[in-house]
């Protein structure tokens, strides 16, 4: 997948800094899979850099499955649990006109 020169350059960024085991982190090899997955689950945070990489990493996600469509239909069907006083969606977003929700990170390619 090829992705904006800005958002490769956040990924490279990552990997940089968590890219092979050392005294600072003993978590293993970190993949770019592992940098996407991290920027995707960042990327509503508006105080996150991974914020303006949002509507790219949307795309991406919708592409490979991580996110799937779902209908009005199965929107009212759900059932959400709400902190009182706050709205709530039944949706993660909003694209084209349709609504689209976290499904799973099996989808995620082991190589990007």
């Amino acid at each position: 997948m090829k992705f904006s020169k800005v958002l490769e350059e956040d990924i490279e960024h990552k990997l940089e800094c968590f890219g092979e085991p050392s005294e600072e982190n003993d978590f293993g090899t970190f993949t770019r899979s592992d940098a996407v997955m991290e920027l995707m689950q960042d990327m509503d945070n508006s105080d996150h850099y991974a914020y303006e990489h949002r509507n790219e990493l949307r795309i991406f996600g919708i592409a490979c499955g991580i996110f799937k469509e779902v209908s009005q239909k199965d929107m009212d069907n759900m059932t959400v649990w709400c902190s009182s006083g706050r709205s709530c969606k039944k949706y993660d977003f909003k694209k084209n006109g349709k609504f689209y929700i976290f499904d799973t990170w099996d989808n995620l390619p082991d190589e990007i």
